[in-house]
């Protein structure tokens, strides 16, 4: 079992997680006011899964270990079109600080793109103009996988989950992309 991680502001109700038994997926999401760095702790050490793919930067530009002078922008995110770590800022300290946690403790993170896993999806699946763009990933996915989705609470939070999922789902079968470099950080699609 792992887990996909949208995560969001910390009080904000917009972190979100998806995990697989052995015949589902299931999406739990925090709600407002409650701290999501928090929420996840709880499922991580609850459900215990092989690793994390969560959609957040793990790491720093290489700059700031002396190598280089962008200081804003990682190899992954220049390859991607991705936002910089250093705009996130608080989000991605908090997201260092969760995986340095749980590598300590013997869990694996790693940094996913949900965007990035929705173009790897048939366009008629991925179509965002119809409105029905999470309810056609649910669909791919759940054939895709042959496991039921079930949602806690449906949201592009829990579908941006689902993507992150879905991420390690396609690292595990050894479908799954990457960009960056290992020294610098890599973001798996």
């Amino acid at each position: 079992m792992h887990f996909g991680i949208d995560f969001g502001a910390k009080f904000a109700g917009t972190t979100a997680i998806c995990y697989d038994t052995s015949d589902e997926l299931i999406l739990v999401q925090s709600i407002k006011e409650q701290d999501a760095d928090h929420f996840c702790n709880e499922w991580i050490e609850k459900l215990s899964p092989d690793f994390v793919m969560i959609d957040a930067p793990l790491s720093l530009p290489k700059a700031y270990y002396g190598d280089g002078d962008d200081f804003f922008f990682r190899d992954c995110d220049r390859q991607l079109k991705a936002m910089s770590p250093m705009f996130l800022g608080g989000l991605t300290a908090r997201a260092m600080r969760l995986a340095k946690i749980w590598t300590d403790s013997g869990k694996i993170f790693y940094e996913g793109y949900p965007r990035m896993v929705a173009t790897i999806i048939p366009e008629s699946a991925s179509d965002k103009s119809n409105g029905l763009f999470c309810k056609n990933i649910v669909d791919f996915i759940g054939k895709e996988t042959k496991l039921e989705i079930r949602f806690m609470q449906n949201s592009k939070h829990s579908c941006d989950a689902l993507l992150a999922w879905f991420a390690g789902y396609r690292k595990i079968h050894g479908l799954a992309h990457k960009s960056g470099e290992i020294s610098e950080g890599l973001i798996w699609y």
